[in-house]
């Protein structure tokens, strides 16, 4: 079983207030004794899952938080770990790490002045998927037609556009006219992963050598825990 553990610190590790010891330690403690076969933050006396993991604060000791997942543990005076929530290891099987990933990748916050130039440009050849940042559950404004028509032949050329909201925490649901819209074009539902998560996942499945069909559905699959199945 192979444990990856990503921790830091937010003060430096020689200054005295320095948070670097105790998440380091923490670090250790949770490796050397607890299975967990996940990639993991550890950060602030908190375990997060990494793919569900954003950094909510640049200046704070408490800077990381997994919005839309619950933690996986916490240690304080006790190191209380919610086994139930660990995902499970491989087993026997042997580690599988792929290398293979898919470089023209993009991202794209929509914003109130978005130009035709800027999307036309986000969109075009060798792109082949996108994550798109919408606004709320996952709108765009209904009257976009010149940027609807582009996000639809992006689709229709093979370029997969997850549809992933700029909020930081909640889910993306055509619940609204606005966000109907996306799905009736064939943008996908980036559902609550992260726009992080949504670009490696995009990198991941688009880097396999799978048919396009096949990429569209592990893309609404929960492959790691990055999305609330």
């Amino acid at each position: 079983m192979v444990k990856i553990w990503i921790s830091r610190w937010s003060l430096p590790i020689y200054e005295t207030r320095t948070d670097g010891r105790n998440n380091f330690v923490s670090s250790l403690i949770i490796s050397g004794c607890y299975k967990i076969p996940e990639v993991c933050v550890v950060f602030a006396n908190k375990l997060l899952r990494g793919n569900r993991t954003v950094k909510v604060n640049c200046n704070s000791l408490d800077a990381f938080d997994s919005p839309n997942a619950p933690l996986l543990g916490t240690f304080e005076g006790d190191i209380i770990i919610n086994n139930f929530l660990v995902r499970p290891g491989p087993g026997a099987r042997p580690l599988a790490v792929t290398g293979e990933f898919q470089m023209n990748v993009a991202s794209l916050r929509i914003t109130p002045d978005m130009s035709l130039d800027l999307m036309r440009s986000a969109l075009a050849e060798p792109i082949m998927g996108v994550v798109l940042e919408s606004y709320g559950s996952g709108n765009i404004p209904s009257n976009w037609t010149e940027i609807t028509s582009l996000l639809r032949s992006a689709v229709n050329r093979g370029v997969i556009i997850v549809n992933c909201t700029q909020c930081l925490s909640g889910s993306v649901a055509a619940i609204y006219d606005a966000g109907a819209v996306l799905s009736d074009l064939g943008v996908l539902s980036g559902s609550d992963m992260t726009s992080e998560a949504a670009y490696t996942k995009l990198a991941y499945v688009l880097g396999t050598d799978l048919p396009h069909h096949n990429k569209i559905e592990l893309m609404k699959m929960n492959l790691r825990g990055e999305i609330t199945a």
